[in-house]
Parts: C-alpha cells; structure tokens; sequence
C-alpha cells in the first residue's frame, strides 16, 4: 500500500512532469490504479485540489501525439499547446494555417490590389489622353469647316448683291430705252428731207443747208 507521504511526493513526481508532457502523467497513473486502488482516490483528489482533473486523463495527449494524428470532422481551427505554460509556440492544424492570414500577408494582399489599380489607372489615363488628343483634332477640323461655311456664305451675300446690281442695270437700261424712243418720236416732226441734191462723201448736213 503506498503511504500518504508517498502520495505527496509522486503527486509533486506528477505535477513536475506535467510541465515536461501528460505521457509520463498517464504512466503513473496507470500504475498507482493497478497496484493501489486505495491510495488512488486520495492521489485524485491531490491532483484535482492542484488543478489536474484525472477523470479525462483518457483524453490527454503529448503536442508530438496530437500533431501526428490526422484530426477528423469540422473541428479543425482548434489549437494544440504546448505542456510548458510559458511557451508561446502554437501548432496549428494544415487547414487552420491556410486560412489564417498574418498581417504582413494581408499588407501583401493590400499591395497586390493597390498595384492592381495603379495599372488600370495608368491604363485609363492612357486612353483618356487618346480621346482627348482626338478629341482635340476634331475641333480643329469644326472650327475649319465653320471657318469654311462662314466664307461660302460670305460670297452667297455678295452673288445676292450683284444678282441685285444687275437687276437694277437691267432695269435702268429699259428705261434709257424708252426715254431713247421717246425722244425718236418728238423729233420726227423736225426732220426734213432733201431730194435731188447731190451728195458728197463725209459731207455734213450744216454744210450742205449752207
């Protein structure tokens, strides 16, 4: 039978060995429960005053045990510690450090988007300079066309004016006409006619009444 002072010091054995691995816990476990079951709740009860629960003690498992076990089902975020309660290293499942995004990979991410952009940016301004220069050489060629327009009705309103001024000649030169004919028509009382004398070459009529 193992005595009380026996029990203390494989409790203190136990609670060394927890901050080495729970392997070296579920051995001597084992052994007091097969050799003693009286001391073994006693041993229990040490254990749980000191925050070990023995009751799962099925279910303990070295970080080497846990991280070489294929885990199964959905819980796979889940976290396998370290026994030392003062190491910081965390083993994470395959699944879990696939989805886990560090902050350095997050500002890569960022980067890769913020190159992205620049790029279709750039692209952007590229075509916009394309249009504008274009847009450019199509003024240009309005502002010739109005240029041209502007000079083609410049010369319709000189042709309308000289169509005008002919107009106007044409009406003048029918006037002179009958005024011409008028005047034939008074003087016909006037004029005289000379018979049987005669006539020399280039001789004016104020030499022959002499």
């Amino acid at each position: 039978m193992v005595t009380q002072d026996a029990i203390i010091a494989l409790t203190s054995e136990i609670v060394n060995n927890v901050n080495n691995g729970y392997k070296c816990v579920t051995v001597v476990l084992d052994l007091i429960k097969a050799f003693d079951t009286v001391s073994f709740p006693i041993l229990v009860q040490r254990l749980e005053a000191i925050g070990i629960r023995v009751e799962g003690k099925k279910c303990w498992k070295c970080p080497e045990c846990s991280a070489s076990k294929k885990k199964v089902g959905g819980n796979t975020q889940t976290k396998i510690i370290r026994c030392n309660p003062d190491s910081q290293n965390i083993t994470m499942s395959k699944k879990s450090v696939s989805n886990y995004q560090t902050p350095e990979t997050k500002i890569k991410e960022l980067t890769a988007v913020i190159a992205l952009l620049i790029s279709e940016f750039t692209t952007l301004k590229t075509k916009l300079d394309e249009l504008t220069h274009s847009l450019s050489h199509c003024h240009e060629r309005i502002d010739e066309l109005v240029w041209g327009m502007s000079a083609n009705e410049s010369r319709l309103i000189k042709l309308e004016k000289r169509g005008q001024e002919i107009l106007n000649l044409h009406a003048s030169l029918a006037n002179l006409q009958n005024e011409l004919n008028i005047q034939a028509q008074h003087g016909l009382p006037n004029e005289i006619e000379i018979v049987r004398i005669p006539g020399v070459n280039n001789e004016k009529l104020e030499q022959i009444l002499r």
